[in-house]
């Protein structure tokens, strides 16, 4: 067997060499390079966050008025729910819309209270407003008037609902001409809106102004008004 030559070993050395810095590289140095890559790919994106960080903490002031207008909205919003919706209210609505008119009621109905929709506290808290911390409920009742009445009458009644502070709306009138009488006939639909959750009270209603305990609920009858005058007598 022949010794290796020098030229050989060299020869054998240098492969090895080749070998092992291949290894290295495939080995490590490859995964290194990737790990870098995503070293910088993660920079990159932190870099840009911070740069849209930065973008808002310059705005702060501006985010800070907005909030703060945004917030006195709805204020403003939930200031025109009462606490709740009963019969009283809507017989108060009854008496203010025959005020300086001639509607006669022949019946009122009151629904029970329908939920439309909630706020969630979570909602609420990922909001970030502090008055309000209980679940939001919005809540109708619809309320029915048969009555007649003249067109002006009803003009009136629409405007007497219109000017309310609160949440109403005349969402259906069915009217039909009484040709002998020449007034209207028919039903209008009043629906009230309430919000629970807010902390408010239910304030009750005052029916100071309105005669009360009389035979006909919604005023005097003409045998009353007639005595009040000194027309009947015995």
């Amino acid at each position: 067997m022949k010794k290796p030559t020098a030229k050989n070993v060299f020869a054998i050395v240098v492969l090895l060499g080749i070998v092992a810095t291949a290894l290295v590289y495939f080995l490590f140095f490859m995964k290194w390079n990737e790990e870098a890559d995503s070293v910088r790919s993660a920079n990159t994106q932190l870099r840009q966050r911070v740069n849209e960080l930065y973008d808002h903490y310059q705005k702060i002031e501006e985010y800070n008025t907005q909030t703060d207008l945004l917030i006195g909205e709805i204020d403003k919003l939930v200031d025109c729910f009462p606490a709740d919706v009963r019969e009283e209210d809507a017989i108060l609505l009854a008496l203010q819309m025959r005020r300086d008119t001639t509607i006669g009621y022949a019946g009122i109905n009151i629904a029970e209270r329908e939920s439309l929709a909630t706020v969630s506290r979570q909602v609420i808290a990922n909001a970030d407003v502090e008055q309000y911390s209980s679940e939001l409920m919005f809540v109708q009742r619809v309320a029915s008037y048969t009555s007649t009445l003249t067109y002006e009458d009803l003009k009136s009644m629409v405007r007497t609902i219109h000017d309310s502070p609160y949440r109403r709306c005349l969402n259906n009138i069915m009217l039909q001409r009484n040709e002998e009488d020449n007034i209207l006939e028919g039903t209008a639909e009043v629906t009230f809106y309430s919000l629970t959750g807010t902390g408010k009270e239910y304030s009750e209603v005052d029916f100071g102004e309105y005669a009360l305990g009389l035979q006909n609920l919604f005023g005097l009858t003409d045998e009353q008004e007639l005595e009040s005058d000194g027309a009947v007598t015995e």
